[in-house]
């Protein structure tokens, strides 16, 4: 497949939507059941300089459930193959693990995520596999009822730098 238009700055995406159509018949009286295929499939158009680029934002706590938004700040989509949340407890000491599976997200979209937390958790680490690059943020929810670790001398995990906006990717 190719396009006719010039490359844009962003990329341009399309649905290409396949449904086979239920065969002419004349009238009859009996009765017939058909199965019809239908297929969904994404286009990408790539700009003229891809980049790929994302951040990890907004992240809340909310009833035992962190929330945050994986946002696109390249000029293509990327899919977000893996997302893992770890959490720790006062003391740094890893208490859970949890990991689910993304799904693309266009240049400049975003997509929400929520994953539940276990009782105990100081510090939250969100990490998103993208394929090209794995995306951190670190996230202390609750300062305040963790910061006595902090002056008995207790050891917190190590924090990771999270990815700045225009951070860019290799392109594919």
């Amino acid at each position: 497949m190719g396009a006719t238009s010039p490359a844009a700055s962003v990329e341009k995406t399309y649905r290409l939507i396949l449904q086979e159509l239920p065969a002419f018949k004349t009238s009859s009286r009996t009765l017939n059941v058909q199965v019809l295929t239908r297929q969904s499939v994404p286009i990408f158009v790539e700009p003229a300089e891809a980049t790929t680029s994302g951040q990890i934002e907004t992240l809340s706590v909310d009833h035992s459930t962190l929330a945050f938004t994986v946002r696109n700040t390249g000029t293509r989509h990327f899919i977000a193959r893996k997302i893992r949340m770890t959490g720790f407890d006062v003391a740094g000491k890893q208490l859970f693990t949890h990991t689910t599976v993304g799904w693309y997200i266009l240049a400049g979209g975003s997509r929400h995520y929520e994953l539940p937390i276990h009782p105990g958790t100081c510090d939250l680490r969100v990490e998103v596999e993208t394929g090209e690059q794995t995306l951190n943020r670190d996230f202390n929810p609750y300062s305040d009822s963790c910061s006595a670790s902090s002056e008995q001398g207790v050891s917190r995990p190590a924090k990771v730098a999270s990815v700045s906006p225009g951070v860019a990717l290799p392109a594919r």
